[in-house]
């Protein structure tokens, strides 16, 4: 593994590699973009048991199509933090993506996949004619995340391709089990 020094913390990253069976599922998965372009860049993150060190998306343009040659692969790496020795995190960067197209996908490896979910990329970069419709919140500190959770719903139902988040998730930053509480409710 590699060891990244941050300010009184040690994070541990691994590549993906078979680590044998994985029992434990993938859970708390989000989308990000990791460039400007997000029409053809889309990062996913997730987090599992520490006896899941696979890092690996499968994409395709149907459901049915992610257990064929159709599907694309991505690999990315797995991250444990500091004090957290029952979890691991992991990312993949999807890039090369085609524009404006909606693209079902699995996260894990290993025999354990996450349940089949979509996402639709931004039209073409620099396109002024095609309509966006994203949603804007923030500010969900809260003890049981419920609130965020009805709002999330929301959102999603109202048909927002995206969702802007400005900030103040948690009461406090360092508590795992806040962070835990928001993405579950978040999912």
């Amino acid at each position: 593994p590699y060891a990244i020094d941050h300010p009184g913390n040690m994070t541990n990253i691994f590549a993906t590699c078979d680590t044998g069976e994985a029992s434990s599922l993938p859970n708390q998965i989000h989308l990000t973009f990791p460039h400007r372009d997000a029409s053809a860049n889309v990062a996913v993150s997730w987090k599992t048991g520490a006896d899941n060190r696979f890092s690996v998306v499968r994409v395709a343009e149907s459901p049915d199509a992610l257990e064929t040659d159709a599907a694309r692969y991505f690999q990315g790496h797995t991250l444990q933090f500091f004090g957290f020795t029952d979890r691991f995190m992991h990312e993949v960067h999807m890039c090369g993506l085609p524009a404006a197209t909606t693209l079902y996908y699995q996260v894990g490896g290993g025999g354990i996949w996450s349940d089949t979910f979509s996402f639709t990329t931004a039209p073409e970069w620099g396109d002024a004619e095609t309509e966006f419709v994203f949603a804007a919140t923030g500010d969900t500190r809260s003890d049981t995340f419920e609130l965020w959770a009805q709002a999330a719903e929301q959102i999603r139902d109202s048909g927002a391709q995206m969702l802007l988040f400005s900030g103040d998730a948690v009461d406090a930053g360092p508590v795992q089990a806040q962070w835990d509480g928001f993405y579950a409710a978040g999912e």
